[in-house]
C-alpha cells in the first residue's frame, strides 16, 4: 500500500510521475492556451496520494529532501507572461531546483484543503519555502462562497459563478458602505486565520514575499472598486502584514512598476501580439465582456521578477 504521508515515510524515488488517473488540479492550462504565442509555461504533473497537480515548469531535475525550494503563491508566483519568474531566477542564483506551486486564483485556504495535504508534504521536504502574499479577494466569506476551481470566483445566491471583482462591483452599486465595511472586516479576519493556519503547517524556514505594484500601506474607501481593493494583493494592508510576517523567518517587501505596462510580444515572430480577456473595464467598472489586450498591466513584468529576486537572494542565502 502507498504511504499516504510521504513527508513522514518517503519512498526512495520521489521523482514526479505522470498522472495515474487521480483528480487533477489544473489552473495553468487556461493560461497556456491563451498565452501560447507569448510564453511556453512548460507545464508538468506532480503526483500526491490524493490527486495530481499541473505545475509551472521548468520541471525540477530532482526532488530530494532539502535539494529544492518550494514557492507558494498564485498567478504572480506562476509567472504569467514571464519566461523566467522569480522562483526560477532565485533557484538559478542559489543552485537549487524550484518547485513552483503557483496556482491561478488561489488563496491560503487552497493549501489548507485536506485534499491538497500532499502539497504540504512536498513543501516540508524543501530546503525552505517562499510564500507569496495572496489576494484578499480569494477568501470565502458568509456572503460569498468560492468556486472549487478558483477562489477568486464567487458563487452567488442564485448559483451563478462570477469573478470576485464583479461580485464586489454589484455590492458597490447596490449596498451601503456600512455593509461593505462589515464584509471587508470579515474577509480580512478569515484570511488571516487561513494564512496563519498555513504558516503553522510549514516546518521548514519560511520567507514571506510581498510582491506588488503598491506598498502594504493603504486605506480602503467605497467610492470605486479600485479604491476598495487597491492593487494586488487586494484588501491586504500593513497591519495584516505585520501579523503574518511575525510568523515567518524572513520577510521581503518589493513594490514597483518597472517594465510596466509590458507589451505582449510573440515568441515566434518578435512582433507585438494580443490576447483576449473575458472581462472588460470601462470607467473603472468591470463588465463581463471580452476585451483585447496589447499590454500586460496587471501581472508583474520580467523586470519586476528580476527586482524581487535580488531582494530574495540575500534573505534566502541564510537558509542554505
Amino acid at each position: 500500500m502507498t504511504d499516504p504521508n510521504p513527508a513522514v515515510s518517503p519512498s526512495k524515488d520521489l521523482t514526479p510521475k505522470p498522472s495515474t488517473g487521480k483528480p487533477l488540479i489544473d489552473t495553468g492550462s487556461g493560461y497556456q492556451q491563451r498565452d501560447q504565442d507569448i510564453v511556453d509555461y512548460q507545464l508538468w504533473k506532480l503526483s500526491t496520494p490524493q490527486m495530481d497537480f499541473l505545475l509551472r515548469g521548468q520541471r525540477p531535475q530532482r526532488l530530494e529532501q532539502g535539494q529544492y525550494i518550494a514557492h507558494l503563491g498564485a498567478a504572480f508566483t506562476f509567472g504569467r507572461f514571464v519566461p523566467q519568474p522569480y522562483p526560477a531566477l532565485l533557484s538559478a542564483a542559489l543552485n537549487l531546483d524550484a518547485l513552483n506551486l503557483g496556482f491561478a486564483g488561489i488563496g491560503p485556504a487552497f493549501f489548507n484543503d485536506p485534499r491538497h495535504s500532499g502539497l504540504i508534504d512536498w513543501i516540508n521536504r524543501a530546503k525552505f519555502a517562499t510564500i507569496l502574499v495572496f489576494s484578499g479577494r480569494s477568501q470565502a466569506t458568509s456572503r460569498f462562497p468560492t468556486a472549487p476551481y478558483s477562489q477568486e470566483q464567487y458563487i452567488l445566491e442564485n448559483g451563478k459563478v462570477v469573478p470576485a471583482d464583479f461580485a464586489y462591483q454589484q455590492l458597490l452599486n447596490h449596498e451601503s458602505p456600512e455593509t461593505l465595511a462589515l464584509l471587508v472586516e470579515e474577509t480580512r479576519s478569515r484570511y488571516l486565520e487561513e494564512f496563519s493556519r498555513l504558516l503553522d503547517q510549514i516546518t521548514v524556514p519560511k520567507v514571506l514575499v510581498w510582491f506588488a505594484k503598491r506598498k502594504p500601506d493603504y486605506q480602503e474607501s467605497y467610492q470605486s472598486l479600485f479604491k476598495l481593493f487597491s492593487n494586488f494583493p487586494h484588501l491586504v494592508n500593513r497591519p495584516m502584514m505585520d501579523q503574518l510576517s511575525a510568523q515567518c523567518d524572513a520577510y521581503v517587501e518589493y513594490s514597483g512598476t518597472v517594465g510596466m505596462p509590458q507589451p505582449l510580444i510573440s515568441r515566434w515572430t518578435g512582433e507585438a501580439t494580443t490576447i483576449t480577456r473575458p472581462r472588460d473595464y470601462q470607467q473603472g467598472k468591470i463588465q463581463l465582456a471580452n476585451s483585447t489586450l496589447t499590454h500586460n498591466g496587471y501581472y508583474p513584468s520580467p523586470e519586476m521578477h528580476q527586482a524581487v529576486t535580488q531582494l530574495l537572494i540575500p534573505k534566502c542565502q541564510a537558509f542554505l
